[in-house]
């Protein structure tokens, strides 16, 4: 008992908060969909292996961490055997840049940090597929004690196949020690089991005293270390399969006989694949795609890693300084909901990678920038920039790095306004062979969804960036969206919402439909087209004062359907209209609706992780989260806004199914259907995209055509607005608990 006191006590003078959120899966090192290791919590995390799909038919991936304390070697991190003993984890905290696991190893108090950053602004940091893995220690009874650690990964993050057969080499310089991994034969473009088949697995740490390293078998490796608290240095030169006689790539460091570490030890891991991308950009036209990066440390990788090593305490800190503003923000409207934010966010990042292209020189092009996302989780999990999911996802990018909208959007609207596509409706994604995007001329019914989708996001951008080129340059294709939804949006036939629901006159998907289309009025003033901002403005009150005379039963509550009399919808579309400031859905709706709701979530036995989309399905009763939190935050109703994110929340950290916080669920059980790991969990920023400050649209009438280059946009957002208040917060928060501490010390040593 008197332990666990030391350690809470220990939380509270170090400033670590109590965990308040306990999902079935934890990021570690989340920042593309090639970087994508995910843990177990609670007994799990020192007992078993990580995985890169959080679903049941997950790969394991071979990472490690062991920390030896007078001699007695810990597991603190995956199932190593022939340790003395398993760590005990005390705490997790997941933020939207950081996942830490404290436990305790004998008489020391270890903190594992998990260090995915977030970087608002900075598109070469952003798109560098590298994580951090640090380690911090603590004697719980005040000596000090022999520490030494050690962690290694296998072969296992370079293939789905592991008969395949591996090549390793090693560099050790005075500033930096890192171990090279990669296919004997990559095939460039190909997955299996969703990994990368080709690209180049790295490790690293700082050279320095007493830094060991080691390539062999994994079970000599660990041997060694747990037998001398050191490593030989050696590499072993039988290339082969990475199973069964598994070989790991290990680092270790004494750090000597301490009470405390002064500086953390810290590993990084990347995965790289160049090129990153193979994209269509018309059918004439394949380029091959690298990461952003590649524009400053193209063919250097030993640079990148240098810097990317030396760069880990201002990391550290500018991630702090953003998830301290994310929590500011987010713990103004619930405590609950800044564990929502905090876990979607790797899912929504680790699905994407941020491009650049080159010129006809082959030299890189700052200004042609696209960002690809992966329907990670999916029902076809290769779809590239599924528009539905990228719609869910748009409120995190937006409050978070707004200049991100462009080049999410680009790809899709540049496919679409070449010759190959034919539809007067927006396509459904890019393809469904990611990395390999071929664009997608598909037929499909929904047509009303995705155009409406389309106009939202690019007017939500311009909004949020005051960057109105899109609009500019695509207008004749946003035109040809708008008037497809003047001829089909208010009675509707042979249509299907992102829900797969079929039936006609839909009253959530219409409404979208009505809002999109004055969305395009406000984009066409804008560009001064003042006919287009007419006709579309007034054929949007029209449509909407009929569709409220449609949609609405005799309690003022949505239907699901024209005419269903009892029948209901979630009616989160009606997000965007609040989002978009187009205020055509007037209050007495949006009040009626709520205290429908607000009775509905509070009395209903289904209801237990949040409401379905409507009451058309009765038999198949599914929560669909991500359209949770948009109608939690289209209510004017405080009280039912934060029963959305509660119901929501004890999804997020049910932990009886297997896997990381999933998009589709039942209602009353809990159990995952579909959408582990979904990028589209960006929707939890919803309410937080609401606060993004609305900027001056400004068109530039000479666009190129291709996405804004990141100099002549605003990159913060909300965020880079809130940076200076964050931390002064911070500091007053840090002074407050130094002053707190002190009295309490004064008091212990004087008492009353």
């Amino acid at each position: 008992m008197f332990l666990f006191f030391l350690i809470f006590l220990s939380f509270s003078v170090h400033g670590l908060a109590l965990q308040t959120l306990f999902p079935a899966a934890i990021p570690l090192t989340v920042r593309s969909p090639y970087l994508s290791c995910w843990g177990g919590t609670g007994a799990n995390f020192g007992t078993t292996w990580p995985t890169i799909a959080t679903g049941i038919a997950a790969e394991q991936l071979g990472l490690d961490a062991l920390v030896r304390v007078d001699g007695l070697t810990y597991s603190f991190l995956g199932a190593v055997l022939g340790v003395n003993a398993t760590a005990s984890l005390t705490n997790t905290l997941v933020t939207p840049t950081q996942t830490i696991v404290t436990a305790v190893a004998g008489p020391l108090q270890v903190n594992l940090t998990f260090l995915n950053p977030i970087e608002p602004g900075d598109f070469v940091k952003q798109s560098i597929p590298f994580s951090y893995m640090s380690l911090t220690a603590k004697s719980l009874d005040g000596n000090a004690h022999s520490v030494q650690v050690y962690s290694d990964v296998s072969g296992e993050w370079n293939s789905g196949d592991r008969s395949h057969d591996i090549e390793w080499s090693q560099t050790v310089d005075p500033d930096v020690i890192f171990h090279t991994v990669k296919l004997q034969q990559q095939v460039t473009f190909t997955e299996i089991r969703t990994q990368a088949e080709w690209g180049t697995l790295y490790y690293a740490m700082k050279a320095g005293n007493n830094v060991t390293w080691k390539m062999a078998w994994a079970t000599a490796s660990r041997n060694a270390f747990m037998a001398n608290g050191s490593l030989d240095n050696q590499e072993e030169t039988d290339f082969r399969a990475i199973s069964p006689h598994f070989p790991v790539f290990a680092i270790s460091q004494d750090l000597g006989n301490i009470q405390s570490t002064q500086v953390p030890v810290v590993w990084t891991v990347g995965y790289t694949t160049d090129p990153a991308i193979n994209y269509t950009d018309t059918p004439d036209s394949t380029q091959q795609r690298p990461l952003f990066y590649k524009s400053k440390y193209d063919g250097d990788d030993k640079s990148l890693i240098v810097d990317f090593l030396n760069d880990f305490t201002d990391a550290t800190s500018r991630a702090q300084t953003l998830d301290s503003k994310i929590q500011q923000d987010a713990t103004s409207i619930s405590p609950q909901y800044w564990d929502l934010v905090s876990i979607a966010s790797a899912q929504v990042y680790g699905s994407t990678q941020l491009t650049i292209g080159t010129d006809s020189n082959g030299n890189f092009n700052t200004s042609d920038v696209m960002m690809f996302m992966k329907n990670v989780g999916g029902t076809d999990p290769n779809r590239v920039n599924a528009v539905e999911t990228l719609y869910a996802a748009f409120p995190m990018f937006l409050y978070i790095d707004p200049s991100l909208g462009a080049p999410l959007l680009e790809p899709l609207l540049r496919w679409q306004l070449s010759p190959a596509y034919t539809h007067p409706f927006a396509a459904v994604d890019l393809g469904s062979t990611y990395p390999n995007v071929t664009g997608s001329n598909t037929d499909h019914t929904e047509g009303i969804e995705q155009s409406g989708n389309m106009l939202i996001m690019v007017y939500a951008h311009a909004r949020a960036t005051g960057d109105g080129s899109l609009i500019s340059r695509y207008y004749p294709l946003l035109t040809r969206w708008a008037d497809y939804l003047l001829n089909s949006t208010l009675f509707i036939h042979d249509q299907t919402s992102s829900d797969g629901l079929t039936v006609a006159n839909q009253t959530n998907l219409a409404i979208k439909g009505v809002i999109a289309l004055e969305a395009m009025s406000k984009m066409s003033a804008i560009v001064k087209e003042s006919s287009d901002a007419s006709k579309y403005s007034t054929t949007a009150t029209k449509f909407y004062n009929e569709w409220k005379s449609l949609a609405l039963d005799t309690d003022q509550h949505l239907l699901a359907v024209y005419g269903n009399a009892g029948s209901w919808t979630l009616g989160y579309n009606l997000f965007a209209d609040v989002w978009l400031g187009t205020n055509l859905v007037d209050s007495s709706v949006l009040d009626g609706h709520a205290s429908f709701l607000d009775n509905l979530a509070s009395t209903s036995s289904f209801a237990s992780f949040g409401l379905p989309v409507d009451s058309l399905n009765s038999d198949t009763m599914t929560t669909i989260s991500s359209w949770n939190l948009f109608a939690a935050a289209t209510t004017p109703n405080t009280n039912l806004r934060d029963r959305f994110i509660s119901k929501v929340h004890a999804r997020a950290s049910f932990n009886a199914s297997g896997g990381a916080f999933p998009l589709n669920y039942d209602s009353t059980h809990g159990s995952t259907i579909l959408g582990v790991a979904s990028p589209a969990q960006g929707a939890m920023y919803a309410p937080l995209a609401l606060k993004v400050p609305v900027r001056s649209i400004v068109v530039a009438r000479n666009d190129a055509g291709s996405s804004s280059s990141p100099k002549k946009t605003s990159h913060g957002g909300a965020i880079a607005g809130g940076i200076i208040a964050g931390l002064a917060a911070l500091l007053i928060v840090i002074g407050a608990v130094v002053f707190v501490q002190r009295r309490r010390k004064n008091r212990a040593m004087n008492p009353i």
